[in-house]
């Protein structure tokens, strides 16, 4: 297909990029000195990896922050593709015909803005494809790209093989779904709020500055995290409120506790949840 344009490319640093799928999900490139890493692939509607070549034409390693289908359906335009075990059931689920279905209607529904970049973009073959080679990561991976460092964080909560990169010589984290000012624990696949505190009390003692998340591009300072170890102490406590989320009514009505005043204030932090997960 004919996708000039498709993804929105920025530089971060000289060695970060992010690609933005205009389905609102961002992937991140990472370059090094002697090969790249890709954080995420987005919904698969675009050509991918022709964009990571206008950017680098170095050996590439690709791996999943987690299965679900806004960050994984991509996964089969490359080799092989690196995900957590845990996630291995989950990708099935999020790169079959029910969630291919969904992201044809999200399409659909916003075909003014994405039509002149779906120039070919053929649904019925879309619709075919699956998981593409997962490959199973060991939570424990180092990376050495050239000139810096990518360790494997595990992150389960939002998925139970979630995980973030840690890049020490620039103190960032890489959190993909698993922490970010809206986190979703109210999904089958979601562990319980106990455990998903407990990781972003272990996750807070590492030693970073900023994070980057997976529905934005900038970076927020690690005191967000503070954020989201409040807004999940007071779910546990009982002090959520009822909801039902656009684009989510499948899960039903769920518990949302936030902070930081409305959903469009920048200050806005919430985790939504429903009792099972307490």
């Amino acid at each position: 297909m004919s996708d000039v344009n498709y993804f929105e490319v920025k530089k971060h640093e000289p060695w970060l990029y992010s690609i933005k799928d205009r389905m609102e999900v961002y992937c991140w490139l990472i370059v090094g000195d002697k090969s790249a890493i890709l954080f995420d692939t987005g919904y698969g509607i675009g050509d991918l990896p022709g964009e990571v070549k206008k950017i680098t034409d170095k050996p590439l390693s690709v791996i999943l922050s987690h299965a679900h289908a806004d960050h994984a359906m991509g996964a089969y335009q490359f080799e092989q593709v690196f995900l957590h075990p845990g996630d291995f059931e989950l990708l099935k689920e999020h790169c079959g015909v029910k969630w291919r279905k969904k992201a044809v209607e999200a399409i659909e529904k916003n075909i003014e803005k994405l039509k002149p970049y779906l120039n070919g973009f053929d649904t019925d073959e879309y619709m075919e494809k699956g998981t593409g080679n997962p490959i199973s990561l060991d939570e424990s991976s180092v990376y050495n790209p050239g000139g810096l460092t990518v360790q494997v964080i595990p992150m389960p909560g939002h998925t139970h093989g979630s995980v973030g990169l840690l890049i020490p010589e620039h103190k960032v984290l890489f959190t993909g779904d698993a922490a970010n000012r809206a986190v979703f624990m109210f999904m089958p696949e979601s562990l319980m709020l106990t455990e998903y505190l407990e990781m972003l009390h272990t996750v807070i003692k590492l030693d970073f500055t900023t994070h980057y998340v997976g529905h934005q591009d900038k970076a927020y300072p690690k005191k967000w995290f503070d954020k989201y170890i409040k807004v999940a102490e007071n779910a546990l406590a009982g002090k959520g409120k009822p909801m039902k989320i656009p684009g989510l009514e499948e899960y039903g009505e769920v518990l949302v506790s936030s902070i930081g005043g409305p959903i469009i204030s920048p200050t806005f932090c919430a985790v939504g949840y429903n009792k099972t997960k307490i």
